[in-house]
């Protein structure tokens, strides 16, 4: 029997290949994004080239070694690419421990670049894949990584059941080895975040159990990770002094990684046990020091700043918490657009390397197919989509907010008249009009409890980010997009967001949007009120109509609502609307022969 290859189009060199991706490596210190790009484009090209499945796995291990490098380096949306083509290599070797190793990789950089929709898919898939296969701890990593990726979004009640619900798996087992240790790790950060410090502190010191020398050699990051956390739970349970081990063993293993998140989490824990013994001078010092090189590194800055402001306060200076306190504020609106404006640039980049058809081809099926489809989705649409959903997981569970406005708006845009296609493009364009949430501090987001003043101006921000990441779009639907982002909190009589903007001068779109937005609201609840029945929304809707809603709007809203569920057999009335709500939805997205 010859050497076993795997059947794609060309041929190519694994040996080669890890040379040039470990050189890559090598000078990541002075390649920028675009530099970067033009060095990994056309190696993630030569992945998809036929060769022998052990230099095919070894491409694979080589290239999961970079994607590893640039997250450390807080530099994971630039792994992206590479970390999807060593996944689609690593399927196509079958050796599944190998593809599930590629999935998490792309889980994590994804997860870490704001696409965490994206990243939760990768994980279920692995997810699945070890249910089907009995693997409980695969099973138990997938879990994990799926809670660090709610983590990710601020979400810690969504991410805490996936912690537990990975604990379950391997909780027996023997040699469960990191499989045990970082769903109890991370369980342990999230029930910080939540303030319940005895339980974390539990789980903490059970993860300390699962450290093992392997775990030390071959995850010293998560070793430090979990010394930063016990540093905070002792800290917050009043056990200081037992948190001066764990903070001086964050900084030398911080020393020995060399990384700049190594670096930044040992001195916020160190100054987390300053601030707690006294020694406010040092922590004030240390962080000051930390927050400079945290700007430079966009993921690790709100961390720090969380430490100071707490860090300030402590040393009696309110006026320099709420200095950081906004600097805070700032960097999380800032963060979020970068994100969003990261992903899009990245797929502007790819679009550009793609090779060309013949131009007068394209030109000519663009003319004909004008005429009868919708127009071409822009590049970035399948991008952003995923950053809104990514958003609005921060107070939708479901992450389908946006798809049920878009839903909505679509059917509303129709009923008011505007042709099918002008309304099916109003109706996707508004499934990013909540893209902006990503800026808004997590706490605010959740909306759990009735915002007060600042509260509500920094939830209102979402709608200028939201405006802000659309800002450099071209495509029609991305412009339609833009202003429903940056206007659907708009009202009808001038006094909402942006100020002394009303009537007409809103764009349309955008009132359309924000009658849809409401009601989605209403019936299903937004944390700051429980879901009501789609007949209390609509009088809820009715009692805006001319002062936060266009009155011409709002009884053509009515009419359509209550004309669907009459089609369907719902009742409206009902005191529990939300599984009604959905099939009403469900039925609006089939294809109404419009088209």
């Amino acid at each position: 029997m010859g050497v076993q290859t795997i059947a794609t189009p060309a041929d190519g060199g694994a040996e080669s290949i890890t040379e040039r991706l470990a050189a890559v490596e090598a000078q990541l210190a002075g390649l920028d994004r675009e530099a970067l790009h033009a060095a990994l484009a056309p190696l993630i090209a030569e992945l998809a080239r036929e060769r022998p499945v052990r230099e095919a796995c070894a491409a694979v291990v080589r290239s999961l070694t970079l994607v590893r490098r640039l997250f450390t380096l807080t530099r994971s949306a630039d792994a992206i690419p590479l970390a999807r083509a060593a996944h689609a290599l690593a399927a196509r070797t079958g050796d599944p421990g190998l593809e599930r190793r590629a999935a998490r990789a792309c889980g994590n950089v994804l997860g870490d670049a704001g696409d965490l929709v994206t990243a939760i898919e990768y994980n279920l898939e692995n997810l699945h894949q070890a249910a089907a296969e009995g693997n409980r701890v695969e099973m138990a990593l997938a879990w994990c990584n799926i809670g660090v990726t709610f983590s990710a979004a601020g979400n810690y009640a969504l991410a805490a059941p996936a912690f537990r619900r990975a604990i379950e798996q391997v909780e027996n087992l023997p040699s469960a080895g990191f499989a045990l240790f970082a769903p109890c790790s991370n369980l342990a950060s999230a029930s910080y975040h939540l303030r319940d410090f005895e339980e974390g502190l539990v789980y903490a010191r059970l993860a300390e159990k699962q450290l093992s020398p392997a775990i030390r050699q071959e995850d010293p990051q998560a070793e430090l990770l979990l010394h930063r956390n016990l540093v905070n739970l002792l800290v917050a349970t009043g056990s200081v002094a037992e948190a001066e081990h764990h903070a001086l063993e964050a900084g030398r293993l911080a020393q020995a990684i060399g990384t700049p998140r190594a670096a930044v989490a040992a001195a916020v824990a160190r100054a987390t046990w300053e601030v707690a013994t006294g020694r406010h001078e040092f922590a004030l010092t240390r962080l000051d020091k930390v927050i400079e090189t945290s700007r430079g590194l966009p993921a690790t800055l709100r961390e720090t700043l969380v430490c100071a402001i707490r860090a300030e306060e402590s040393a009696g200076n309110p006026e320099r918490a709420l200095m950081r306190m906004q600097e805070l504020s700032d960097h999380i609106y800032r963060a979020a657009i970068e994100r969003v404006k990261n992903r899009v640039e990245l797929e502007r980049l790819f679009r550009e390397a793609a090779p060309e058809g013949d131009a007068f081809v394209e030109q000519e099926r663009a003319r004909l197919t004008a005429r009868i489809e919708p127009p071409r989705e822009p590049g970035e649409w399948k991008a952003l989509e995923r950053m809104a959903q990514a958003a609005a997981l921060r107070f939708d569970p479901t992450a389908r907010h946006g798809e049920r406005v878009g839903a909505l708006t679509q059917a509303l845009a129709a009923a008011c008249g505007i042709d099918p296609l002008r309304s099916l493009e109003i109706g996707l364009a508004s499934r990013l009009h909540d893209i902006g949430m990503a800026s808004v501090p997590e706490g605010i987001a959740a909306g759990h409890a009735p915002r007060n003043p600042v509260e509500r101006r920094l939830y209102l921000r979402h709608a200028e980010a939201g405006g802000e990441m659309l800002n450099d779009a071209h495509h029609p639907r991305l412009l339609l997009a833009r202003d429903i982002a940056h206007y659907h909190h708009a009202h009808w009589d001038g006094t909402g967001h942006p100020e002394h903007v009303g009537g007409r001068a809103i764009p349309r779109p955008a009132r359309l949007c924000a009658v849809a937005d409401t009601y989605d609201a209403l019936v299903c609840g937004d944390g700051a009120q429980p879901a009501c029945s789609m007949d209390e929304a609509l009088a809820v809707l009715a009692r805006g109509a001319g002062t936060l809603f266009d009155p011409e709007i709002v009884p053509r809203f009515d009419a359509m609502i209550r004309e669907q569920a009459d089609e369907l057999g719902l009742d409206t009335r009902a005191a529990a609307g939300v599984d009604a709500f959905g099939e009403l939805v469900t039925s609006l997205q089939e294809d109404r022969g419009f088209l």
